[in-house]
């Protein structure tokens, strides 16, 4: 163990609300389902790549009874599987790029990084210019921790269990092994032979977790020899002598380890509530509480005391002990931006309950992984990669190298050879050349749009929803330099911007607090309102238009009662949008809204805490004033996003859900009254965004980054 590693339950989740407040659900989902993944030799690659290239993948279900209630399981249990379906049509991976960077591991001059569901490895012996040397094909879950041991990485991949890599030849990591956890594997450490893997839940705001020892003497075939079940979702923890410290939600644990089979608690502090995050040194253990390192005496591991603590930071999240100094990050994340120091505390006082900070460095982004070695820092920062920090002088840490991914994607828009991709956080817009789609290439990026939603392209230029930055306008006719051109501010909009939409000469916003707003776009840069609709109460979230009609869903109100609502709006006159019919829908926090033919298909998603659910809508508008809801297909992971394939053979036919956490659901919609599940497949993230185009599907991934998929029908 390293110390130290991203944890995915509450301090975390509060800190990415912040981050996430303009799309409400950008919150850790726990408890992925899991389909098999069928693999093939992957083609070889330059090792040299900074992109990463994926393998051929063939993602299928595995039909099954339904997912039982969650409960904690026996040692090897594997996890729940997924949904019974019929295999008509098959997902196949063909490209991946980016992804949330959660862990680093360090041995020698080898740093190990977990970009998305990869692992990449860096040549980190110039500081100053980290290189990158090789990358693991595409795991079936995101990276969250790693352990390096005697050649191996030893990778805690969500609700994918433990995945082992042979690392021997750093330009060539690859899966060798690997075993399941009943619940998501979230924190890895290893000891003589055996990989403890500390695991966790979350639903409905009630969160659970779990250790299990591993045996790991043929790594090649891990087998589960101990558990233990937890108060609650474990943060973090660190193997020492026989003893494992487990940070978890309801404070520390002490677990003997003496015998791996026969895992038990001796110790507990709980006084103080959640600990996120634990380092020991010296027979002392710092523990980030809340705001404040609490510093405890371990000489008795059953009775763990506190006898000392830090000064108040704002909110304190991971931790390393080095020599005399202990290195903690402290972030925050405010309107869309997020940032945090890495901050350096004198722990070598006599009088050991006091730290005193020495020093500081402002990071760009929220710290989510702390690794020192050999007077160096290599801090993982959650949406931009790799940062190497100098430690020579702690009162003044100098920032010395850096490894730049593309961080998260969400949403996506394909038009010829390039993708555009919006993360819905910091990344601002990404533009990647896809004519090979094996192998996806950032080209250009523009960073400083907060927020960004899905955007629509007109003639070389980009319209992209900003939240609290209003209607941006980039001009994307030279790809690898995006640059902004034309603006709406929020103010102007009396409102945040959350989508935007295409119709034949003119452009349609909604507008969180304003309802739908109509924009002349006749000069592409300096777009301005003409009309809008405002409904009588709630909001509008997404809006399509087709002939001379915008159908946008929303929520309503009446008295304590809130439900879903489809807008029928007449804007033959853009001028003078007005409602011509509306259908109910159920309630949720966000939808998305496709049309084709004589239907429009409405992705609905509610999230409560770490669950979310939803479905399909189908409305028939063959007479718009006469809309009507004719069938509904219930989604267990929740639709975050619909689309229909841009093939004419296949038009009509198919309905692709980007699903969350069950990942792409393919319905067929040929019957409207009928839609049926007909192919699905689990993503290693959550996927929130897709586009189609021909026979390849572009999955925004969240934390998974963009997903290339060949869709195959099964004749």
């Amino acid at each position: 163990m390293n110390g130290r590693t991203w944890r995915e339950p509450r301090k975390l989740c509060a800190l990415a609300a912040w981050v996430a407040l303009f799309a409400l659900l950008n919150l850790t989902a726990c408890g992925t389902l899991e389909v098999g993944i069928e693999r093939t030799a992957p083609a070889e690659t330059n090792p040299a790549m900074r992109e990463i290239t994926p393998e051929t993948a063939t993602i299928t279900s595995s039909p099954t009874a339904d997912t039982p209630t969650p409960t904690p399981l026996a040692p090897g249990t594997p996890p729940p599987t997924s949904y019974p379906i019929p295999e008509e049509v098959t997902l196949q991976v063909v490209g991946q790029v980016g992804g949330q960077s959660l862990a680093v591991a360090v041995e020698g001059a080898i740093a190990y990084l977990g970009v998305g569901p990869r692992l990449v490895t860096l040549d980190v012996s110039a500081s100053d210019n980290p290189q990158p040397l090789g990358q693991s094909d595409v795991l079936p879950g995101v990276v969250r921790d790693i352990a390096v041991v005697e050649g191996k990485a030893y990778i805690a991949a969500g609700d994918t269990g433990l995945r082992v890599l042979d690392v021997s030849d750093a330009t060539d990591p690859h899966e060798i092994g690997s075993a399941p956890t009943a619940m998501e594997a979230q924190v890895v450490s290893v000891q003589d032979r055996i990989a403890y893997v500390a695991e966790g839940d979350c639903e409905g705001g009630d969160c659970r977790g779990s250790l299990r020892a591993i045996d790991i003497s043929t790594p090649s075939d891990p087998q589960p020899v101990g558990f233990l079940e937890m108060p609650s979702s474990v943060n973090n923890m660190v193997v020492m002598e026989n003893y494992v410290y487990i940070a978890h939600n309801e404070g520390l644990q002490v677990v003997d380890v003496s015998d791996p089979a026969q895992p038990h608690p001796v110790g507990a502090f709980t006084r103080r509530g959640m600990a996120e995050d634990i380092a020991i040194a010296g027979g002392y253990a710092y523990v980030i509480s809340g705001p404040q390192v609490l510093v405890m005496d371990l000489s008795s591991p059953a009775d763990p005391q506190e006898i000392g603590s830090s000064s108040t930071m704002f909110s304190a999240n991971v931790a390393v002990v080095a020599g005399d100094y202990m290195y903690v990050s402290d972030g925050f994340c405010e309107f869309g931006q997020c940032g945090s120091q890495l901050r350096a505390l004198d722990v070598s006082d006599s009088d050991v309950g006091k730290l005193r900070e020495a020093g500081s460095l402002d990071l760009a982004d929220l710290a989510v992984d702390v690794v020192v070695a050999d007077g160096l820092a290599y801090v993982v920062t959650w949406e931009s990669g790799l940062n190497i920090v100098d430690l020579a002088d702690p009162a003044n840490p100098r920032a010395r190298g850096t490894f730049t991914t593309p961080g998260s994607m969400q949403n996506v828009t394909v038009s010829g050879q390039y993708a555009y991709a919006t993360g819905g956080g910091e990344n601002g817009l990404l533009v990647l050349d896809v004519t090979d789609p094996s192998a996806p290439q950032t080209v250009g990026a523009l960073p400083s749009l907060p927020f960004a939603g899905a955007v629509a392209l007109v003639e070389g230029h980009a319209y992209v929803p900003a939240w609290v930055e209003g209607l941006r306008v980039v001009d994307v006719t030279d790809p690898a330099s995006p640059r902004e051109v034309g603006s709406l501010d929020s103010s102007v909009l009396q409102g945040t911007v959350d989508r935007v939409a295409l119709g034949e000469r003119h452009l349609y916003l909604t507008v969180q607090e304003g309802g739908l707003m109509t924009l002349d776009i006749a000069d592409t840069v300096d777009p301005y309102p003409i009309g809008a609709y405002t409904p009588p109460t709630g909001s509008i979230r997404d809006v399509a238009v087709a002939d001379g009609y915008a159908y946008a869903t929303g929520s309503t109100s009446e008295g304590d009662q809130r439900k879903g609502i489809l807008y029928v709006i007449d804007v033959a006159d853009p001028t003078r949008p007005s409602k011509v019919a509306s259908v109910e829908l159920p309630d949720h926090s966000s939808s998305s809204v496709t049309l084709a033919g004589d239907y429009v298909y409405v992705a609905l998603v509610d999230c409560y805490y770490f669950t979310c659910s939803g479905s399909l809508q189908v409305i028939d508008i063959s007479d718009p004033p006469q809309s009507r809801l004719v069938s509904a297909l219930d989604v267990p992971g929740g639709a975050f996003a619909a689309t229909m394939t841009s093939d004419a053979d296949s038009s009509g036919r198919y309905v692709y859900l980007a699903a969350g956490d069950v990942g792409v659901w393919v319905a067929d919609a040929s019957d409207p009254a009928q839609p049926h599940l007909v192919g699905l497949a689990n993503t290693p993230g959550r996927a929130r965004g897709i586009a189609v185009v021909g026979d390849l599907a572009y999955v925004g991934d969240d934390h998974g980054g963009l997903l290339i998929l060949r869709v195959v029908e099964d004749l």
